[in-house]
């Protein structure tokens, strides 16, 4: 949820990210938290800043967050010991080597069952190219490297293989904080930012329904491979459909659909994939058919004079319906100087009297003659 509001003029946003059931909304929580049995520990990260070196003093961060503090050991049963309090009052001050310190702490010690709530109340920036930051008490006003930038911290901390939390809970209070959620998002998690493993669970689930559907399909998520040798190599092996999804798929609820028979791709959206599948096999086998069908009676020629059939075989090539008086002393001498074969009498033909293409003797009906590559 965010919500904006207007505060001495300038925009704050305050995001509320809440992303664990037993929290319900501020106060900012409804009911106190029940240790349930295996659920991991809660810890917090809490950051006040009222008192800034360069920037303009502020008047209620360090009370927000002492006040934060006391509500989750009183209230919710947040261990002091996993509680870290930096303020203009603590022995720790929320610098920013402080501050990055706390977060590393908490990416080497937490395990998958455990949740982390962040806050901070104190200033924040944006630079010309729309990047976002928190602003730590010994931040400088020129110098972006001291303040602390929001999407290194969704993509080098929350989204490290490293920082295995369950949920995690961030509220701020201070200017241009957006950036802290995607686009088109209501929440934040390491998971959510897990590109990897989300899109392997989304992957997975739609290799499911297309099997369920009867289709066969592999899930090839081998990382020793980029994508475009990917498409060449599945592309070789002929299969006919292939399905791609990436970060940008996976925040846009699609996925992108290529098919081999005319190399057109389309994206739609993920919950249509089987039914699309389903008919897009049967699209692409009707027009393979038809191709190969086309091009066989493009190819194919009735002839009836041995040199037509010896220009045929030496410049164009294709397959020739003559007539063959039925010998199989014929059919070798054929072979001999042409190297052509018959390959099949087709169950259509029709009976039709005629001249053996090579000895001229008569015939009943026309086989099929080709030479092999």
């Amino acid at each position: 949820m965010a919500i904006l509001l207007k505060k001495s003029g300038i925009i704050c946003l305050i995001l509320f990210i809440l992303l664990w059931t037993d929290f319900s909304g501020i106060g900012v929580f409804s009911a106190p938290v029940k240790e349930l049995p295996d659920t991991g520990e809660n810890h917090a990260l809490i950051i006040g800043i009222n008192n800034y070196e360069e920037w303009s003093k502020l008047k209620s961060p360090v009370k927000d967050a002492e006040e934060m503090a006391k509500i989750l050991s009183v209230k919710y049963n947040f261990k002091k010991s996993n509680i870290t309090l930096l303020t203009d009052n603590s022995k720790e001050k929320p610098t920013l080597g402080n501050i990055l310190a706390s977060i590393n702490k908490y990416m080497d010690s937490m395990t998958a069952k455990d949740n982390l709530l962040v806050f901070f109340s104190g200033h924040g920036a944006e630079d010309d190219q729309g990047e976002t930051y928190w602003i730590p008490i010994n931040g400088k006003k020129n110098v972006k490297m001291t303040w602390i930038k929001h999407s290194d911290l969704c993509k080098e901390i929350f989204a490290s293989e490293k920082f295995k939390v369950k949920n995690l809970c961030i509220l701020t209070d201070s200017e241009f904080s957006s950036n802290l959620i995607r686009s088109k998002s209501t929440s934040l998690t390491p998971y959510d930012l897990r590109y990897a493993e989300k899109i392997s669970e989304k992957a997975n689930q739609i290799k499911a329904g297309l099997e369920n559907a009867g289709i066969s399909c592999k899930y090839d998520d081998k990382e020793n491979n980029k994508p475009g040798w990917k498409f060449a190599h599945y592309e070789l092996k002929g299969v006919p459909v292939r399905l791609a999804i990436g970060p940008r798929d996976l925040e846009n609820g699609t996925v992108e659909i290529a098919r081999r028979d005319t190399l057109e791709k389309e994206t739609i959206p993920v919950q249509n994939v089987t039914t699309h599948v389903q008919g897009l096999l049967e699209e692409i086998q009707v027009n393979i058919y038809n191709k190969a069908l086309k091009f066989r009676s493009e190819n194919t020629f009735n002839v009836d004079k041995w040199s037509d059939f010896l220009e045929i075989l030496d410049n164009q090539g294709g397959f020739i319906m003559a007539h063959w008086d039925g010998t199989a002393e014929t059919e070798e001498k054929i072979k001999n100087e042409t190297k052509a074969t018959i390959r099949c009498i087709p169950f259509d033909s029709q009976e039709e009297e005629g001249a053996c293409i090579y000895s001229g003797k008569p015939s009943k009906r026309r086989v099929l003659f080709a030479r092999s590559y």
